[in-house]
């Protein structure tokens, strides 16, 4: 089920499409994502992994998460060296 509002707010911790989470390597269309905000618990993962289906699952842990369904903040365009991106997810 796609939804068209925010479900959570992270920080991008990367867009190498090599790295590997859950098993499998993130690919062009992923970037991992640390889940610093969940704001709909009941949200699943586009792609769970080991026990995290929901966002609720995944607070504070590593996702990955499709780039088409990303907004970046552009206050956190400016501190992405330093602490990675920010966005809603």
């Amino acid at each position: 089920m796609l939804r068209s509002d925010p479900v959570a707010k992270g920080t991008i911790t990367s867009t190498n499409p090599n790295t590997v989470l859950g098993g499998e390597n993130l690919g062009t269309q992923f970037c991992e994502v640390v889940v610093n905000v969940v704001l709909k618990r009941d949200a699943d993962l586009p792609r769970p992994y080991d026990h995290m289906e929901t966002m609720g699952d995944a607070y504070m842990m590593p996702v990955a998460w499709p780039y088409k369904r990303m907004k970046v903040s552009k206050a956190s365009k400016s501190s992405h060296v330093a602490t990675g991106n920010s966005g809603i997810c």
